[in-house]
């Protein structure tokens, strides 16, 4: 790329960071935007057991959940049609399921298919399903 001189004329194309945040006491396990477009963001928190919701055009904070779980490592996922439930994977394999709507602690369902740490999980927003796949090679 072609190094530019920094002026405004310039900027048309790069990044530009608006806010930043101490959302969490430690390291961010994950960030995750809802799909198509992306205009709310989760992130949750590795030790903390904060989930934070975010407004991405007004980079605002839009709402928190306290659990008492730890999500180190975890995966996630916004799911649904319209996008309102976050997915989010524990270490013991299971797959808690939140509501960004009412902002409770207590998940909305549970899901326990797999028996070991999940390594990736996706949703495939066209066809509503989330594929989830864990360290002892089970999808």
């Amino acid at each position: 790329s072609t190094p530019t001189s920094g002026k405004k004329e310039d900027m048309g194309k790069c990044l530009e960071f608006v806010k930043s945040y101490t959302s969490h006491i430690n390291a961010v396990s994950s960030l995750v935007t809802t799909l198509p477009h992306g205009d709310v963001a989760a992130s949750i928190g590795g030790t903390d057991g904060k989930i934070k919701f975010y407004d991405v055009r007004t980079f605002d904070v839009s709402g928190m959940i306290a659990t008492s779980q730890k999500f180190m490592g975890c995966k996630a996922c916004f799911i649904g049609s319209d996008q309102s439930l976050l997915a989010v994977s524990t270490e013991s394999g299971a797959i808690l399921i939140y509501s960004s709507v009412t902002l409770s602690s207590k998940p909305v369902s549970k899901i326990t298919l797999h028996a070991a740490f999940i390594t990736a999980m996706k949703y495939n927003y066209k066809c509503e399903t989330v594929i989830s796949c864990d360290e002892k090679g089970i999808v």
